[in-house]
């Protein structure tokens, strides 16, 4: 898992000179899909508000990824605000 997070790492710090918003947006919103998956919440939201921070014109996914990381956390109020 290490190297893997290494590898990862390296790629958001290529994509972060290259500038590329999308491709970060996408792979932090999937990571914060992954994490949540595994049930660390505190990482997924993390990830997933780091990938609005990325590119909000294109979050509509990622609001949705938060929408159901806060049901299934049980915060329906905070659910509710990213539906």
């Amino acid at each position: 898992m290490t190297r893997l997070w290494n590898i990862i790492r390296k790629r958001i710090g290529w994509l972060l000179l290259l500038g590329d918003s999308l491709v970060l947006s996408s792979l932090t919103n999937r990571l914060g899909i992954n994490y949540e998956k595994m049930k660390n919440y505190a990482l997924a939201e993390k990830f997933l508000f780091q990938s609005i921070a990325y590119d909000e014109a294109g979050s509509a996914p990622t609001y949705l990824s938060l929408a159901a990381l806060y049901t299934n956390m049980g915060e329906y109020d905070k659910a509710r605000a990213y539906i």
